[in-house]
């Protein structure tokens, strides 16, 4: 699987909405499924929505979300504390 790994503080969505774009490309059956996570706390759940949303819409792609992804219970994410929220990720079905 493809990573995007940005460095601490610098968040790259056109570089990241390009390699998810190609990845999406790659994906040509209908019906697959891709699975994109992030475990960096700066990269924000709805930023990574958005920018999912901007790659599958440059790629021409119709992509759903099949399930929403977040930490298991045993990795709490405290209130106040946004640097505990730190993965999160969706299941996207690739529609033709």
């Amino acid at each position: 699987p493809r990573e995007v790994k940005p460095l601490l503080g610098e968040m790259p969505e056109k570089p990241l909405r390009v390699r998810i774009g190609g990845t999406l490309e790659l994906v040509d059956v209908a019906g697959g499924h891709l699975v994109f996570m992030s475990c960096s706390h700066a990269f924000t759940r709805d930023m990574l929505f958005d920018v999912l949303a901007d790659a599958a819409r440059d790629a021409g792609a119709v992509c759903r979300v099949v399930r929403e992804i977040h930490q298991p219970e045993d990795h709490p994410a405290l209130l106040g504390v946004p640097e505990t929220d730190y993965l999160k990720g969706f299941i996207m079905g690739v529609e033709e």
